[in-house]
């Protein structure tokens, strides 16, 4: 299988070619880029040249010379012997190894460095400060909640995000068991209920004679209707069943009739407190 290649040539503010080179990306420019990231810190005649036309700050061509697809190690040594004066360190023919950005090397290299970083506990917490000491800035979270705004007005990307959804069961897996957890529910209750904008809310419409009169109309038609009053007796037959509920009925019974006796021996009721479930429970 033959593979199509470029021989390309770096170029001064002079328009001279200063550097020859082959690659074998599309479109070659890739290639350019990679040497305009890698003369940051790369050293080496290339990186030096390259570095000093940007101090002074001359232009950098970039020429295709020859495009081909077999023979591109002589062809390069060719092109790298017709010009004077380069800062190449070899008369060419290798297979270049890349080092940007992109390259299988440098995202191997930057893998295993991620790796090590983030291998122990305390690099994980420093990382995780750093991101909430940031979202916590007021002009982040201003750009965040407008940048949220934009994107959940996009009908486009509400289109997309419904989509994926749909795509995905688990998700709809996932959302349906935490509705229905206990302690989810119980936590976004509390959370609600401790927010200070819903207690303002709460607190309006608690003085509000209108909405307290709105209330008492709704709860007065809720308690007629026959699916509550059914749901109601259920709760309550449930309720009557529970052992507890019997030993707690039994106590009150005892004590009535302790304060009966009571009060035909010495003419006059105590006044008892009558026990809870758990002191029936106890007893």
């Amino acid at each position: 299988m033959t593979e199509s290649y470029n021989i390309y040539g770096l170029t001064d503010h002079l328009g001279r070619v200063r550097y020859v080179g082959v690659t074998f990306q599309n479109p070659p420019e890739k290639r350019f880029s990679d040497h305009m990231c890698c003369s940051l810190h790369k050293p080496g005649y290339l990186g030096n040249w390259i570095r000093k036309m940007k101090r002074l700050g001359h232009e950098i061509g970039f020429v295709i010379l020859e495009h081909g697809t077999e023979g591109w190690s002589d062809r390069e040594k060719f092109w790298i012997a017709s010009f004077a004066d380069l800062v190449n360190t070899t008369t060419g023919g290798e297979r270049p190894v890349f080092h940007g950005p992109n390259g299988s090397l440098s995202r191997a290299r930057m893998s295993e460095s991620g790796k090590r970083r983030f291998a122990s506990p305390e690099s994980r917490l420093e990382l995780s400060e750093h991101v909430k000491a940031g979202q916590s800035h007021p002009s982040v979270r201003a750009r965040m909640l407008e940048h949220l705004s934009r994107i959940n007005s996009d009908p486009n990307v509400k289109s997309k995000i419904i989509a994926s959804k749909k795509a995905s069961p688990r998700t709809y897996e996932v959302v349906a068991a935490l509705a229905a957890d206990p302690l989810v529910q119980k936590k976004k209750s509390e959370s609600a209920k401790n927010s200070p904008k819903v207690k303002a809310q709460l607190a309006g419409l608690h003085n509000d004679p209108v909405h307290r009169e709105n209330h008492r109309a709704r709860m007065s038609e809720l308690v007629r209707r026959p699916d509550v009053i059914a749901a109601r007796k259920a709760a309550c037959a449930a309720v009557e069943s529970l052992p507890e509920m019997k030993e707690y009925r039994r106590a009150i019974m005892d004590l009535s009739n302790a304060k009966r006796e009571f009060k035909k021996r010495f003419g006059y009721a105590p006044v008892l407190r009558k026990p809870g479930l758990e002191t029936a429970a106890r007893s």
